[in-house]
């Protein structure tokens, strides 16, 4: 969903709700359709949006990122965050083992 946000493109590729496209900047070709964003920017609640803009504000005030995953299965899209324009400092990724500790 990041990719999405960052890339507001999704609002001018798809003509219909039902027409698919490719997420851009995804390390494997994901193909989704408007009416499958969940809480799409004409969908969204007021009460919704506020909290998204609190996050957003709280996100860019913030040192890091704690990211749950497993560098084993997802090694591209952990490469594909880290360059990201959005992570500005230290990603701490956790998995299993950190939580189950």
């Amino acid at each position: 969903m990041h990719m999405l946000g960052v890339s507001k493109g999704f609002e001018d590729i798809a003509a219909s709700e039902a027409e698919y496209f490719m997420v851009p900047d995804f390390p494997d070709p994901i193909e989704i359709t408007k009416a499958s964003i969940k809480g799409a920017p004409s969908q969204t609640p007021y009460e919704w949006a506020k909290i998204c803009e609190q996050i957003q504000m709280a996100d860019a005030q913030a040192y890091g990122t704690v990211a749950n995953t497993f560098e084993e299965l997802e090694p591209e899209y952990m490469k594909q965050y880290e360059k990201s324009d959005r992570q500005k400092g230290v990603v701490h990724w956790t998995g299993f083992v950190v939580q189950r500790g």
